[in-house]
């Protein structure tokens, strides 16, 4: 016995229209604003998918509320002293409206249709940026049939040399301070002094 034509509580798209909005509202009352900055690949090396460098010069406003995971805070490992100094592990999950995300940013961009892997989020609350790491796309599952979210599981953002010139006077700060610490000249002097001795002939060094 097949179901019942006469109900058609998850085919209605009129119901569904209904519950994305409701959707969109809730966020909108209860969420905040924050920054979506995707990532842009350059010089991708087909044979081996890897981009010779990688930027973030555009930002989106959108807003999102906190997951399930985040309602008492943020996730992750905490705060770690390491043999390489303090290392902070945050996580954060952040949920927004399916057809706020093609309103706002696939309307901008056609070739963004989903929140991506990669893609960074700026957090005013905290002044934190964080990484996509995982998108969701069924939770909840299929309300009278369609999903009208999208779940980012994040983590702390950690640089890696990429370009940021997103406008966002934060982000765009990590930059110069990751410049200043790479190009510091006590660091380049015990370089130069002979730690490690880059020829042809000894490029190990001799110890």
């Amino acid at each position: 016995m097949t179901v019942r034509a006469g109900f058609t509580h998850n085919t209605s798209v009129v119901e569904q229209t209904l519950v994305q909005n409701m959707v969109d509202e809730v966020i909108q009352i209860v969420g905040f604003d924050l920054k979506y900055l995707p990532r842009i690949r350059n010089n991708v090396d087909t044979l081996f998918d890897d981009a010779e460098r990688e930027s973030f010069s555009t930002s989106y406003t959108l807003e999102m509320y906190f997951g399930q995971d985040t309602i008492q805070g943020l996730g992750g490992g905490g705060d770690v002293i390491g043999r390489f100094g303090l290392e902070i592990l945050d996580t954060c999950q952040l949920v927004c409206s399916v057809k706020r995300f093609a309103d706002v940013i696939t309307a901008a961009d056609a070739d963004i249709t989903r929140p991506q892997e990669g893609d960074l989020i700026y957090l005013p609350l905290s002044s934190q940026i964080y990484e996509i790491t995982f998108t969701e796309d069924m939770i909840p599952f299929y309300q009278l049939g369609k999903n009208y979210v999208w779940q980012m599981e994040t983590s702390l953002f950690r640089y890696g040399q990429e370009d940021l010139d997103t406008g966002i006077t934060e982000v765009d700060a990590v930059e110069s301070q990751a410049d200043t610490f790479t190009q510091s000249p006590a660091i380049e002097t015990d370089a130069d002094s002979g730690i490690v001795d880059f020829t042809e002939s000894n490029p190990f060094g001799t110890f």
